[in-house]
């Protein structure tokens, strides 16, 4: 793995970084733009998002500026009722997975109930010109397994701010 891999954990959480699931709300007016055919992971489960949103971003690979927070909202019915649902988000770069969230989100759901993840993150200047895989997985917690609710891949690119 090269420099530039190891240090993209860090790079890309070179700002603030926030996580939320809320119930979905059914009129949502957002600023965000819809993604278009987010991919689902190779091994991912059909699932039931609904629609996948981030700042400025409507085709892939979705552009990004270093310095700047970026939204991103994925809405999901739930599939079963879970104790808990669990997030994990990989940066897939140059072949490798590198873990940015592994996390209990302290959310119980509803089967059939509708769902936002909402992440916010700000990408550093060590990532300009580079092109990645940010992999999305929800799994729901039933009693002692994790299934996975959902898991989408969107291509994103850190570009110069002057382009």
């Amino acid at each position: 793995m090269d420099f530039k891999t190891c240090i993209f954990l860090f790079a890309l959480l070179g700002g603030a970084l926030s996580v939320s699931i809320t119930p979905m709300k059914s009129k949502k007016l957002s600023l965000r733009g819809v993604v278009q055919n987010p991919a689902i992971c190779e091994d991912g489960p059909p699932d039931q998002v609904q629609q996948v949103r981030i700042t400025g971003c409507t085709l892939q690979p979705c552009s990004f500026r270093p310095g700047l927070n970026y939204f991103a909202e994925i809405d999901f019915i739930a599939s079963r009722n879970c104790e808990d649902l669990h997030l994990e988000v990989d940066a897939i770069m140059e072949g490798h997975g590198i873990n940015i969230i592994d996390q209990m989100m302290g959310v119980q759901t509803a089967q059939g109930s509708g769902y936002t993840l909402s992440l916010e993150v700000t990408p550093s200047e060590e990532l300009l010109g580079s092109t990645f895989g940010v992999q999305m997985q929800v799994s729901c917690k039933q009693g002692g397994a994790m299934i996975v609710e959902f898991c989408r891949v969107v291509t994103a690119r850190v570009e110069n701010p002057t382009k």
